[in-house]
């Protein structure tokens, strides 16, 4: 599939479920936090998985922790 190909079919998508402003990459931001957040993984595994190199940017960008769930985590 080219590039061209998965914009065009992304586009269509977005317009049939009647989203708009949302990016290819705010997917990738969701699935990063699920994976901490739901999943409850580790950086080490999470940065394996997302393919970060650098774990700092991998917490610093990508995760967006929900303060309500870490409170009931803490207890």
């Amino acid at each position: 599939m080219s590039r061209d190909s998965l914009k065009s079919h992304w586009n269509t998508a977005k317009r049939r479920a009647k989203i708009a402003g949302l990016r290819w990459h705010d997917l990738r931001r969701h699935a990063i936090s699920v994976m901490f957040e739901v999943k409850d993984l580790d950086v080490p595994t999470v940065q394996l998985i997302s393919g970060h190199r650098n774990p700092m940017i991998l917490l610093n960008v990508y995760t967006k922790l929900n303060p309500e769930k870490l409170v009931k985590k803490l207890g």
